[in-house]
Parts: structure tokens; sequence; C-alpha cells
């Protein structure tokens, strides 16, 4: 049964794993969100110093339309959707087209008296990227030259971080080059970047959390790499420009978020 409420993990629906599972609801919580402040001298009151999301959860609850004589029946299906939840995965939900949000189970349902007709709640948590995060990247490419500038505009409503490639087009090895995005420097040096050659700033997840690489090819130049820990981007209009020792196309990318 095909329901008005529908929710997935890597592209598997919930409600697809047995027709007697009925989704109730989904029920994103806000994010849980730590402020540090600090007090103002003589006066009431206190500055923001910084603002960290922690995490974001979504509830789902469901009921399972069986009898309440066949709780081994019950059990049988509340079995598929715990090994549904179990792994995580990129949730996706009907009703939030082109968004989605990277999770684990952080409360599987609890299973109660299985000759009832209770609900059952299961809790996924966005660690990694606390955020609705849209599931395509924006990206704008820069002129080729040795230097340049452009802007990337996004939409949403948090901030999120970007990804560069950077193809060498010199006609010679590349050694020197920096790209600046919102005031923010990353800069390289004996970068032995070979004509037409790729590098490549991303991310990917590990142990829970969001990792930079730097790569050209599969060998990582993060050692060749000084200034930004990250580039930030934020909802509107954001400057990019880029110096190198030699003609390049530079390609910035960002997937938009969402509290």
């Amino acid at each position: 049964m095909q329901l008005m409420r529908r929710a997935a993990l890597d592209g598997v629906q919930l409600d697809s794993l047995d027709d007697r599972i009925i989704i109730q609801s989904i029920e994103p919580a806000a994010g849980k969100d730590t402020l540090s402040a600090v007090s103002l001298g003589g006066a009431d009151g206190s500055r923001l110093t910084g603002k960290h999301r922690d995490w974001l959860d979504v509830n789902i609850k469901i009921t399972i339309n069986e009898k309440s004589y066949h709780p081994a029946q019950r059990d049988a299906v509340l079995d598929k959707v715990r090994a549904w939840a179990a792994k995580g995965g990129v949730l996706t939900v009907n009703y939030k087209e082109g968004k989605q949000l990277s999770v684990i189970c952080a409360q599987q349902p609890a299973e109660g008296d299985l000759a009832s007709r209770g609900g059952y709640t299961i809790t996924l948590r966005a660690l990694a990227v606390p955020y609705w995060e849209a599931t395509q990247a924006k990206s704008v490419t820069l002129t080729q030259d040795d230097e340049g500038e452009g802007t990337l505009s996004l939409g949403g409503s948090a901030k999120t971080i970007g990804e560069v490639t950077v193809q060498n087009k010199s006609g010679d090895t590349l050694q020197t080059l920096a790209i600046t995005v919102n005031g923010r420097e990353m800069a390289f040096t004996g970068l032995w970047l070979a004509n037409n050659g790729y590098l490549v700033i991303d991310h990917v997840q590990a142990g829970g959390r969001i990792v930079k690489r730097a790569r050209i090819g599969q060998a990582s130049v993060l050692d060749r790499l000084e200034g930004a820990d990250e580039f930030i981007l934020e909802p509107g209009a954001n400057s990019i420009s880029y110096e190198a020792g030699g003609d390049v196309i530079v390609t910035v990318s960002a997937k938009e978020r969402w509290e």
C-alpha cells in the first residue's frame, strides 16, 4: 500500500517492506544547537560567541495492521522495520523534494505488548551533516586563466561547505595555486599538477564525521596546503577568486542546506 507519508533509506521505502506497515507520522525535530556566550560587563545580558549544531533527529511513527491475536506476525513485521533502520543511510521523504539527510539509527522502536495495536517510533539522527541537504550540488566554473573571480549563488537557510575541482590548462606542470571563497583562502605550493591533470578538494564521511580531502588522482596533497580548513558558503551570493602559476579551470560547488 502506498501511503501519503513515505520515508526511504538509501532508496528503500519503509512501506515497501510489508503492506501491513502504516506510517502515521514523520516528525523532524528541532536541531540540537549549542550556544556559547559571554556576559556583558556591567550590564545584564550576554553576547553570542558561537553556535554549533550537534544533531538533528527525525522520528518516524508507524503502526502494524495485523490482528492483535497474531503477535508472532506483528513481531515478524517489526523485525523487518528494525533491519531497515539499523544501518541508517540517506533518508528521503516524499514531501521534501530534492532534499536528503544522512542518518544513523539513534533508537529502534520499543517492542511493547505485541498483542496490542500500539504504535512504534524509530528515531533517526543526522550527526555528520545535521541539516537537510540538497541531493544535487550547485556549481560555478570560472573562466580559464591564471587568475579570475566569480560568484556562486545558493538558496537554503543554513551555511554549507564548498568543494573544488581545478584542471591545469597551462601546458606545463602547475606548482602554485590559491583559491579564496568569502575571504577564506586555501593555498598550495609544490603542487606538481600535470598539464590537463585535476586537483579535487572534496569530502567523505568516515567514522561518523565529515573529512576533507585534497587529491591529485588518488594521492593526497593535504601536506602541500596552507590556510583555511574549509570553504564556508552562505545562502545568497558567495564570492570566489583564484590565482595560479598558469592557466587553470576552477569549478566550485556546494549543496544547499536547510535548518
